[in-house]
C-alpha cells in the first residue's frame, strides 16, 4: 500500500524542530506549532508508523478499554498495557494528599506497591464518604465515551444509531471533554471530539469519514498512537454500520516535542519514510456489535517497520 503517512509526519516533525516556540508547561519544555493537519487515505494502508515500530497492541488494548466505559486501569494492567500507570499514580497521590483517611492515615503506596493494589482491585475509603479504587482516573475517555454528563449517554451508541439510521447528519460527535469533571480527572483530555462524516465513494457505497481534534499532542510518542486509534474505531464503527473506510483527518491544536525528546526525533528523521508500505488491516467479519470485539478479531497484516524507538514520557506532576 502507498506510504504517504510516514512523510506526512517527517514533515511535521521537522516543522516544529525548525519553527517550534520554546514553551515552559507544566510537564516539562516543549517546542510547540500551532494549528497542524494531516490526512490520511484508509483505503491506501493502515496508518502505522514505519519509520519506527508502533505497539500496537497496546494502542487496541487501549480503545477497547475505552469502548469498555470504565475508566479503571486495572484492565490494562491485567493485559501488561501499561501506557496509562504514571498518570493513574499520579492521580492516586493528589487524591491521598487532598483526602483524610482513618484507614490510611500517613502511608502512601510506592509506585510498585500501586501497581499491586490495581491488579488487587483494592480501595481507599476516604472520612468524607468517598471511596478510590486503586487505578481509578476519574472520569476519563472510557467514562465519557460511554456515559456522558449527567444524562448518562451511550455516546458510541448513539453514534452507531446515527450512522446507521441518519448517515448525512452533521451532527454525528463523539466528545471527550466534559467540563464539569475535566479538572478533576487524571489527566485533561487530548484528543478531544471525532467529528463523523459520511460519503458516497465511486461505487456508490457509504463511505465513513473522521475529524480527529487534539487540543494537545505529544508528536513523537502520542500522535502515532491517537492516529492509530482513531482508524481502528472508524474501521469498527464502518464494519458495525455496513460502511466502507473513507478519511481520516487529525487536527492538532498545539503540536509539540518535548526538548528531552529531540535526540530520538533526530535519529528518527535519519531513516527513509518511503522504504516500507504501509500495513493493512483485518477485521473478524463475523462481528456485529461493536462491544464483541476483543484483540484477537485484529489482524496487521504485512507490517514491516524500522525497530521501535525510544522516547521520554512526560506527565507532569500535577493535572491541570
Amino acid at each position: 500500500m502507498e506510504n504517504n503517512f510516514d512523510t506526512q509526519y517527517f514533515n511535521l516533525l521537522k516543522d516544529i524542530l525548525q519553527n517550534g516556540e520554546k514553551k515552559d508547561t507544566r510537564s516539562g519544555e516543549v517546542l510547540s506549532v500551532f494549528g497542524r493537519t494531516i490526512r490520511i487515505d484508509l483505503q491506501k494502508g493502515f496508518p502505522l508508523l514505519t519509520t519506527k515500530r508502533v505497539f500496537y497492541r497496546g494502542v487496541i488494548e487501549e480503545l477497547l478499554w475505552f469502548l469498555r466505559g470504565e475508566s479503571n486501569i486495572n484492565y490494562l494492567v491485567d493485559k501488561d498495557v501499561h501506557i496509562w500507570d504514571k498518570d493513574a499514580y499520579r492521580y492516586y497521590k493528589k487524591l491521598k494528599d487532598e483526602n483524610r483517611s482513618s484507614e490510611y492515615p500517613t502511608h502512601t503506596d510506592t509506585f510498585e506497591e500501586f501497581i499491586h493494589n490495581v491488579k488487587k482491585k483494592k480501595s481507599i475509603f476516604f472520612d468524607d464518604g468517598t471511596v478510590y479504587k486503586y487505578g481509578s482516573l476519574g472520569r476519563m475517555y472510557p467514562s465519557l465515551w460511554r456515559n456522558y454528563g449527567r444524562r448518562h449517554i451511550d455516546q458510541i451508541k448513539n453514534i452507531i444509531k446515527e450512522l446507521k439510521n441518519n448517515p448525512t447528519s452533521r451532527r454525528i460527535i463523539l466528545t471527550c471533554y466534559e467540563p464539569e469533571t475535566a479538572d478533576h480527572a487524571a489527566l485533561y483530555p487530548c484528543h478531544i471530539l471525532y467529528e463523523f462524516n459520511v460519503s458516497k465513494n465511486k461505487q456508490g457505497r457509504n463511505t465513513l469519514n473522521c475529524v480527529l481534534n487534539c487540543r494537545s499532542t505529544d508528536c513523537p510518542l502520542g500522535l502515532p498512537f491517537n492516529i492509530a486509534s482513531a482508524a481502528f474505531l472508524i474501521h469498527m464503527l464502518a464494519q458495525v454500520t455496513d460502511m466502507e473506510v473513507g478519511e481520516l483527518l487529525y487536527v492538532g491544536c498545539d503540536c509539540h516535542i518535548y526538548t528531552n525528546q529531540i535526540d530520538s526525533v533526530t535519529e528518527q528523521l535519519q531513516r527513509d519514510p518511503c522504504k516500507f508500505k504501509l500495513p493493512v488491516l483485518e477485521l473478524n467479519k463475523h462481528i456485529t456489535d461493536i462491544d464483541d470485539f476483543k484483540y484477537e478479531d485484529f489482524k496487521i497484516l504485512n507490517y514491516e517497520s524500522y525497530p521501535s524507538i525510544k522516547a521520554p514520557l512526560s506527565v507532569g506532576d500535577n493535572i491541570k
